[in-house]
């Protein structure tokens, strides 16, 4: 009840402070977030669930309809109420949902399974950098027909040849090196 007070006052804090336009929560159990999603709805705050497993934490986001509500939320009641019959039955539309026809993910209603069926995989994860690898580091050069590389070669560079004035700026390009989630900039 005490997490979901402090919660709560973040949340009053969110929506009377106009500058700010998405609050990150810390990461939450499923039924503590469920409750957070509920309160957004008092509030008219558009809410999400972000990340996997024991990291995964609410964020609200401002819509133009965002304001306090007319009666003041009484959290006891709010966190001592059942779900009820109507919440349930929203809970089981989205988990239907989300599942598809025959408790599945496929469109087709053809069952997965197996090794090597990749039918249940993310299709996002592909598109994941891995940890510790350079942004960019597998692309080729910028072909000669480039805008770009043909605008610099008319102000007299050439590859090789570092940038400025001079050309003794830098010739080798600053590499961006993925990080692992949640570290910081100068972490190893």
């Amino acid at each position: 009840m005490h997490f979901l007070v402090f919660i709560y006052s973040h949340i009053k804090e969110f929506v009377n402070n106009r500058s700010k336009v998405s609050l990150e929560l810390p990461p939450l159990a499923k039924a503590l977030r469920r409750r957070v999603h509920l309160l957004c709805e008092q509030y008219n705050l558009r809410s999400q669930s972000v990340g996997s497993g024991k990291n995964r934490f609410p964020v609200l986001l401002r819509t133009e309809k965002t304001k306090m509500p007319q009666a003041p939320i009484d959290l006891r009641k709010f966190m001592n109420a059942g779900f009820g019959p109507r919440v349930q039955a929203e809970f089981d539309y989205r988990r239907d949902r989300r599942k598809g026809a025959g408790g599945n993910n496929r469109r087709d209603g053809k069952r997965g399974g197996g090794p090597g069926n990749d039918t249940n995989k993310d299709p996002r994860d592909s598109a994941r950098a891995v940890t510790g690898s350079v942004v960019g580091g597998t692309a080729s050069e910028i072909s000669k027909e480039n805008v770009g590389h043909r605008m610099l070669a008319k102000m007299g560079w050439s590859p090789g040849v570092g940038l400025g004035a001079s050309g003794d700026g830098i010739t080798k390009p600053i590499e961006a090196v993925v990080r692992a989630k949640r570290r910081g900039l100068g972490h190893e």
